[in-house]
């Protein structure tokens, strides 16, 4: 493949993944007209190293569609991978607020890519990160972080020698975020972390 189809692929690739990722709930939202569904608040993020060039995407509930997959990047456009700047300082990424429907829910897989089209993921499957939504509550669950090694290859082009996720506590970071953006849930967020550490 020359590199003209390459560069091709890696965009197709790159778009489809960014374009079909979730996105949080309306600044305005109430559990007055949604009483049946509670929210999750978390961050997706990847390390400064890897530039705005790389995406980390996580999966929740084995799912395919738009609503449960989460990138450290968001587009601005369906189907166009440029990211927003990042709400971090100490990385690339955002917080994710999602309101879903109450019982058990999992982050079960991740993905980290770059704008080559590399991408890497877990050889096995991980084990599945369990939580639980409850009606009417507020849900702190953690930082879905990925670590990322890049170097150049060919012409310079920066790629991902490794990568792997880890699971941080960043409530001091987080919470602050969120409860600008959604003041009606300020003092009302439950602390209930996902199994900190690296994900295996």
């Amino acid at each position: 493949m020359d590199i003209k189809k390459r560069l091709v692929a890696a965009f197709l690739l790159i778009a489809a993944l960014t374009g079909c990722a979730a996105e949080s709930i309306q600044r305005d939202f109430s559990f007055k007209s949604e009483p049946d569904k509670g929210i999750v608040v978390f961050s997706v993020s990847h390390d400064l190293a890897g530039k705005r060039g790389v995406g980390a995407f996580f999966y929740m509930d084995s799912g395919t569609s738009g609503e449960n997959i989460f990138n450290s990047v968001e587009p601005i456009a369906p189907g166009v991978p440029v990211p927003r700047s990042s709400q971090f300082e100490d990385s690339y990424g955002h917080v994710l607020v999602l309101a879903l429907a109450p019982g058990k829910h999992a982050i079960d897989s991740w993905k980290i890519n770059n704008t080559t089209g590399l991408l890497s993921y877990p050889e096995m499957r991980p084990t599945p990160l369990v939580f639980e939504v409850i009606s009417g509550q507020v849900k702190y669950l953690g930082n879905l972080h990925a670590n990322v090694q890049v170097g150049k290859g060919l012409f310079g082009i920066p790629f991902i020698q490794n990568g792997y996720p880890e699971i941080r506590d960043q409530q001091q970071r987080d919470i602050p975020i969120f409860e600008k953006e959604y003041p009606q849930f300020k003092g009302k967020i439950k602390v209930d972390l996902l199994h900190l550490g690296p994900w295996k």
